[in-house]
């Protein structure tokens, strides 16, 4: 099933100003602006200075050969591949193909929301299909392929190990329906609001899984029971969360459920229903939620409530389990897409804080007039944009803000203003991005939550150009990459893209917004302050997970950054329930970021910025070890 991860926030004291964390995955952005205090009052000269990097990187030109000519074999392997995961299911289905006949598939005959079984006979089952899968793809392994597909066939074997690792029979219980971060209880509604319909037979399939919402929360409620009785139940911490996000969505009256009120919506829009019909499936949508969804919310409440006080460790980390660590360290290849272990990542992590903090000093130095100037309007610092519609501010984005990236066509969407139950559900997204079917350019969507009223710059950015959106939009319309890309979550990537994407257009705001003398450390301040947020996260989700870190390691070890004792025990928690997460975040924002450096670096004055990042969007969301080899191929094309 398609996930779409909506985060906690947390406000977390530095030496220098008020973090304002939070994130984003397929679907969900949260940034909250706060206050700063007056003073910087940072680290010392002896701290490793900005942009500095725990590992040298080197050019490693391609020395293999590549075919010239399609290998029809494997495009005919990777047509039928994407063509079955999006007949897996009905859900799958409507995410991935608008018009059936584009690709020549076929719509499932019976409506389904996917297999709900969580039963140790499915946990078998999925580890015999990821060996087949293996198998088969191992076929191709000497293959004659052009780089692009040999570029894809690199990427589905290091996926398919990695299926392989973590479908192990010994890591069955760390599976977590329910995570507090992105549980089956919060997303899997969120994918019913993005249903699309286009005729009425979508109505009718809506309508029919949303009749198995029940048998698939209660396979998620003898699973909990069954992971209980194990030693492996979640915190009473994170279960209380899970339990306060199932209240939200039960609401104090059933027929106010958001559920209801978005599809009602969607049946006013359909020119293709007759009134009498769109009366007709409002009345079915509200009996299913009322007598089908909402109950099973309900016990799964019961569940988690009856189920406290199981849990056999301190947080529920990983590294408190046996295995704990080794799955971890998968966790973080998928999470982050990146080579290295979690040793390695934690010190990446401390050297980029690090630098961070050292980074403040040398800004304040620099010019302290600037920085004093920055502190003054920095709870209001986007003003002059928050007040435009949503429309108008993506389009200020382009207009000013995108001369270092290539033309992606006119990009067309659509912007939804969540329905004041929505808000209250998803009380910490600003706004999220929806991407379309790989043959329907024109279905982008951007949901907005109009009970935030600051900071919607740097949020439009990142889940809409040159964020998000415009990733997805320029590899299907420009790169045209092989639809398969877009099968695996590769969220190291997305964020790391989307982060990197969204600060590069603060120094066009500053300059048109406030005028070309400061806009340049207006960006680096903004920019170091909330990337500084990410990595406290990054860095507690490895020392929870992986290290074992107590509350007073954290707090030894945080000591600096002025963090309270219930603001980490918070984030330790939040880490613990989705582990691996935030590394998509912190990980992949800097690994995007070293790259462009280190691009520069070997290139000098040959460095294009837009040819870069053609470069970097080639082959769409991969591995970062991948990435390298395509800015190494960039590299040693301008160095001709």
């Amino acid at each position: 099933m398609k996930i779409k991860w909506i985060k906690k926030t947390a406000a977390i004291l530095s030496l220098t100003m008020v973090l304002a964390l939070g994130g984003c995955g397929n679907k969900g952005e949260q940034k909250h602006q706060s206050g700063v205090p007056s003073l910087p009052g940072f680290g010392t000269t002896e701290q490793a200075g900005p942009g500095s990097t725990t590992e040298e990187l080197t050019v490693e030109p391609d020395t293999k050969e590549y075919a010239e000519k399609e290998n029809e074999e494997f495009e005919a392997y990777l047509d039928q591949q994407f063509r079955d995961y999006a007949e897996a299911d009905t859900m799958t289905f409507n995410y991935s193909v608008k018009d059936e006949k584009s690709f020549g598939f076929s719509k499932p005959e019976t409506a389904t929301i996917g297999d709900a079984s969580l039963s140790d006979e499915t946990f078998e089952e999925n580890r015999k299909k990821a060996q087949e899968n293996y198998d088969e793809l191992l076929k191709f392994e000497d293959a004659e392929l052009t780089f692009e597909e040999a570029f894809i066939y690199e990427w589905l074997k290091i996926n398919a190990e990695t299926a392989l690792s973590v479908n192990d029979k010994k890591y069955q219980w760390f599976f977590e329906p329910l995570s507090p971060m992105n549980g089956y209880h919060s997303e899997v509604p969120l994918m019913f609001i993005d249903y699309r319909f286009d005729d009425k037979a979508d109505v009718e399939d809506y309508i029919t899984m949303l009749g198995q919402l029940g048998n698939l929360y209660d396979q998620c409620i003898d699973y909990e029971k069954r992971k209980s009785d194990a030693g492996y139940f979640m915190s009473d911490t994170n279960a209380d969360s899970v339990v306060k996000q199932i209240d939200s969505f039960i609401g104090d009256n059933p027929k106010d459920n958001y559920m209801i009120s978005v599809f009602n919506s969607h049946m006013d829009e359909l020119s293709f229903l007759s009134q009498a019909e769109k009366e007709d499936f409002k009345k079915r949508n509200e009996d299913a939620v009322i007598n089908t969804v909402i109950p099973a919310f309900q016990r799964m409440k019961e569940c988690m409530t009856s189920l406290k006080g199981t849990c056999k460790t301190t947080f529920g980390a990983l590294c408190e389990y046996d295995g704990g660590k080794e799955y971890y360290a998968m966790l973080v290849k998928e999470y982050a897409g990146t080579d290295k272990t979690p040793d390695e990542i934690a010190a990446y992590l401390d050297e980029k804080l690090s630098a961070t903090m050292s980074s403040f000093t040398t800004l304040y130095l620099s010019d302290p007039e600037g920085y004093q100037a920055f502190l003054g309007v920095y709870g209001d610092i986007f003003k002059d944009t928050d007040k435009m519609d949503v429309t108008e501010e993506l389009r200020e984005i382009e207009d000013i803000a995108m001369e270092e990236y290539p033309d992606a066509g006119e990009i067309k969407f659509s912007a939804y203003h969540m329905t004041p139950a929505e808000q209250k559900v998803m009380e910490h997204a600003m706004a999220y991005y929806m991407h379309p079917a790989a043959d329907d350019p024109e279905g982008n969507i951007i949901y907005i939550n109009d009970s935030f009223e600051k900071g919607h710059w740097t949020t439009l950015a990142h889940e809409g150009c040159p964020g998000h959106m415009y990733q997805h939009m320029y590899c299907a319309n420009v790169a045209k990459v092989h639809p398969i890309m877009t099968t695996s979550n590769e969220l190291g990537y997305k964020e790391g893209w989307a982060m990197y994407a969204a600060y590069s257009t603060l120094e066009a705001y500053f300059e048109k917004y406030y005028g070309p003398e400061h806009a340049e450390l207006f960006a680096t301040l903004t920019m170091e302050n909330e990337s500084l947020g990410y990595a406290v996260y990054g860095r507690i989700d490895v020392g929870v997970n992986y290290e074992g870190w107590t509350l007073e390691d954290a707090k030894d070890y945080f000591s600096q950054y002025g963090m309270d004792e219930e603001a980490l025990q918070e984030v330790i928690n939040t880490c613990a329930g989705d582990p691996g997460v935030y590394l998509s975040y912190s990980e992949g924002y800097y690994e995007m970021q070293d790259l462009r450096t280190y691009a520069e670096e070997q290139l000098g004055d040959k460095f294009d910025p837009v040819e870069y990042h053609a470069a970097v969007l080639s082959m769409g969301p991969c591995k970062f070890s991948q990435l390298k080899k395509l800015v190494d191929r960039y590299i040693t094309e301008k160095q001709k």
